[in-house]
């Protein structure tokens, strides 16, 4: 990996969410689409969310759960999004330092 510059402790962002340019998904949309794992099921991979969610911290899952229920209307910001997961997924050099070198030091805000 090549040198990065120093974690900037103490300096992060917060962003207001903004509910426009995401679809609303109701709970009977959500099950019927079979995203999120459904209170007794045994295994918690049967759903989307149990197949996509391999991030390392829980900032990451909730990230993960709010895109989940809020999709995305606009093609080219979907296409951005998709863009860079597609990045993290092919370079695993990139990830792994990325998981080693910053996401351990950010903190939970929940």
């Amino acid at each position: 990996l090549a040198p990065h510059p120093p974690i900037p402790t103490g300096k992060f962002k917060f962003r207001a969410f903004a509910a426009d340019g995401h679809m609303k998904l109701d709970s009977a949309a959500m099950r019927a689409l079979n995203l999120l794992p459904q209170p007794g099921d045994a295994n918690k991979n049967m759903s989307l969310y149990g197949l996509l969610n391999k991030c390392k911290t829980s900032i990451g899952s909730r990230l993960l759960l709010r895109w989940l229920k809020q999709p995305l209307l606009n093609k080219a910001d979907l296409e951005a999004r998709l863009d860079l997961v597609q990045v993290f997924v092919e370079d695993h050099q990139l990830r792994q330092g990325m998981q080693e070198r910053f996401l351990r030091h950010v903190p939970d805000l929940a």
